[in-house]
């Protein structure tokens, strides 16, 4: 039996739009050899054609990262759209016909390897890409905050997942055994001894398909996949195809709903806002028309199932409640100027108006000037201290009714 292992780490490109310098270091890397063309691990046609998801560019990044002492595993790059996901895989030979004991021990293993995984390339002050990719040091814009693994099982009988099921979804829902990936805990504070005694977890079987069983958590995916050798590859490109497509996703909405925060905090900022939320918005409906594809039925029900474990739904939310934010903040900046500029030219044609009434004032005082061109200098002296009040009412109505605001609060 061979047990897949895969961790996807997601970057999204457009944050300092870094795509298309992004795609071209690509280019750059794989005439140089640093980077290698991969058709193999990707099914780009399958993404394409059953789960409707456009990978644009697979390639092949590194083929021995060692994590600790777990390893090697081969790192894969998937670029789609303004999203990069690094695809760490390794394939394990794992014995079938084994006993409880050595089924608690397979399991366990694997848990304690996928946290030295995780924790290998999320450790304080470590650039993850700096491990896997160092090609690529300098020019992705921004670190991986997260991972995603999952595991698919191939080369066993329906007889053999049936008696693996209690091991499946035990590894399916790590948190069952103090293993969750991304926490650090001593292992000596756990008690393994208690683990044949465990009931595992009520974790359905959400695929339709009789020759594999998907099983998912928030934590993970544990499948198991037999029959032909197209039914092994089936499903594996599909839960591949998936995970990628959700894991950008995700990850789009996080990083960009993060970059409007930083937006909003620097008032300094001078990119042009009505851009910004016209980008922001578009992702946003890039997001939702990613996850909402209409896909066949078996592919659609998993798919949902992970859509909904994923809790897209809500960083898509925190994304529309950002957008609403930034357009305040848009509409800040924009009355900030307005203001800004109403004052200038409150200034302006104050002062003008006030240095020809003075002006006119003295002429016919001095007898300098005629009654009729004193009467058409007060005339124009007149209509501008009339357009200053037009350009001011608005300043001034302002400014009273904060005055009455404070002094109805004073008063209470």
């Amino acid at each position: 039996m061979i047990r897949n292992e895969y961790a996807i780490l997601p970057v999204e490109l457009s944050i300092g739009s870094a795509v298309q310098p992004f795609r071209e270091s690509c280019m750059n890397l794989s005439k140089q050899g640093l980077l290698y063309d991969d058709a193999g691990f990707f099914d780009v046609r399958f993404f394409r054609t059953s789960l409707q998801f456009n990978l644009d560019y697979g390639y092949l990044v590194k083929s021995d990262y060692m994590a600790g002492s777990v390893g090697p595993f081969a790192v894969y790059l998937a670029i789609s759209d303004t999203s990069a996901c690094f695809v760490i895989y390794r394939a394990v030979e794992v014995s079938v016909n084994v006993n409880d004991e050595e089924r608690k021990d397979i399991v366990l293993n694997s848990l304690r390897e996928r946290r030295t995984l995780h924790q290998d390339l999320l450790a304080d002050g470590q650039d993850p890409i700096q491990c896997i990719a160092p090609q690529f040091d300098g020019i992705i814009p921004t670190e991986p905050s997260y991972i995603f693994s999952f595991f698919i099982y191939e080369g066993l009988s329906e007889s053999d997942k049936k008696v693996w099921e209690p091991s499946f979804k035990l590894l399916a829902e790590p948190a069952y055994l103090g293993l969750e990936p991304d926490e650090d805990h001593d292992e000596n504070d756990l008690d393994f001894d208690q683990y044949s005694e465990l009931t595992p977890p009520d974790i359905e079987d959400i695929d339709l398909d009789s020759a594999s069983s998907v099983y998912v958590t928030w934590s993970s995916i544990v499948a198991c996949a037999w029959g032909s050798p197209g039914q092994i590859a089936r499903t594996k490109s599909m839960l591949l195809g998936m995970e990628i497509k959700l894991q950008s996703a995700w990850n789009k909405c996080y990083a960009l709903s993060q970059q409007i925060d930083r937006i909003i905090a620097d008032e300094r900022a001078e990119s042009n806002p009505d851009l910004i939320l016209t980008g922001f918005t578009q992702a946003l409906e890039s997001v939702r028309g990613t996850v909402s594809a209409t896909v066949t039925s078996r592919y659609q029900a998993i798919f949902d199932k992970l859509r909904a474990t994923s809790r897209i739904d809500e960083q898509m939310d925190v994304l529309d409640r950002r957008l609403s934010l930034i357009e305040l903040y848009i509409e800040r900046r924009r009355s900030r100027r307005e203001a800004s500029f109403q004052r200038w030219i409150t200034f302006i044609l104050g002062f003008v108006a006030i240095m020809d009434l003075l002006t006119g004032i003295t002429a016919v005082i001095t007898g300098g000037l005629s009654t009729a061109n004193a009467i058409i200098l007060a005339g124009i002296g007149t209509a501008l201290v009339v357009i200053l009040a037009g350009f001011s009412f608005r300043w001034w109505a302002t400014l009273l009714r904060k005055l009455y605001s404070r002094t109805t609060k004073s008063s209470v």
